[in-house]
C-alpha cells in the first residue's frame, strides 16, 4: 500500500459527531468492529432476531404513521425549505 492509499483509508475511518458545538470523536476502536461482531455471531454470541425486533418494529411504525402537519411546530430548517 502506498502513502496516498494509506491516507485515503485513514480519512475513511475517521468518525465524528458534532453536537451543540461540541465534537465527539469515535475513530478509535472501530477499525475491527465488524470483524469482532462477525466472530461473536459465528460463535453464537451475536445479536438475535429478538434483540433487533423492537428497533425493526419502531422503524416500521414510524414509516407507516399518518403524517399530520402542525404549522406552529415546524422545525426552522424545514420552514426555510417550505418557503422556497
Amino acid at each position: 500500500m502506498n502513502l496516498e492509499e494509506e491516507k485515503i483509508i485513514q480519512l475513511q475511518m475517521q468518525m465524528f459527531l458534532n453536537w451543540d458545538n461540541i465534537e465527539f470523536e469515535f475513530t478509535e476502536g472501530f477499525t475491527d468492529l465488524h470483524t469482532r461482531v462477525y466472530e461473536e455471531t459465528l460463535t453464537g454470541k451475536g445479536f438475535r432476531i429478538a434483540d433487533a425486533r423492537p428497533s425493526i418494529q419502531l422503524v416500521y411504525e414510524l414509516r407507516n404513521m399518518e403524517i399530520i402537519e402542525k404549522p406552529d411546530a415546524i422545525h426552522p430548517i424545514l420552514q426555510t425549505l417550505k418557503s422556497k
